[in-house]
């Protein structure tokens, strides 16, 4: 009966051992999931883009030219979008502006585009400058849909 109840005894630390240890190792996986999850560190709540392009499927974007503007700053919008509009074929050799997007949310951008399920960028807007335009590619242009969309690195335009 002894042996029995240190037996008993044993499991019950062991089991305390191993449910603390799980607590542990269920904490630090919580804790890097935050750390390596740059959504709330990147967001740019004060910023939209604005952009366009000529194909895309569905309701996503197709490849083309985006903006970062200030979120109360519609009216920069609007003039970014006649320049892209005006020029697009420079970007493009051949093609020409079909649809545009305006105050979109930069989180919303990496996903239509692609960037956040394709390439891991869960917002690219901390990579761009305000009022500069950007080429960027598309998981979800209908005629060259790219494997591995993103925004260029250096604007286009000014």
């Amino acid at each position: 009966m002894f042996a029995g109840f240190i037996a008993s005894g044993s499991a019950g630390k062991s089991q305390r051992v191993v449910t603390v240890a799980v607590a542990v190792v269920a904490t630090l996986i919580a804790l890097l999931a935050v750390i390596a999850n740059p959504t709330a560190a990147q967001a740019e709540s004060n910023y939209r883009v604005c952009g366009a392009y000529n194909s895309g499927q569905q309701d996503l974007l197709g490849t083309g030219l985006v903006v970062k503007v200030y979120k109360h700053g519609p009216d920069t919008c609007s003039l970014k979008l006649a320049f892209m509009k005006r020029y697009y074929y420079s970007a493009y050799k051949g093609s020409s502006v079909k649809m545009t997007f305006s105050m979109m949310t930069c989180e919303e951008f990496a996903i239509k585009t692609g960037m956040t399920p394709v390439s891991h960028i869960v917002d690219p807007c901390p990579r761009m400058d305000v009022n500069k335009i950007y080429k960027y590619t598309s998981y979800a242009d209908s005629e060259h849909p790219s494997g591995t969309p993103k925004v260029d690195a250096d604007p286009w335009r000014n």
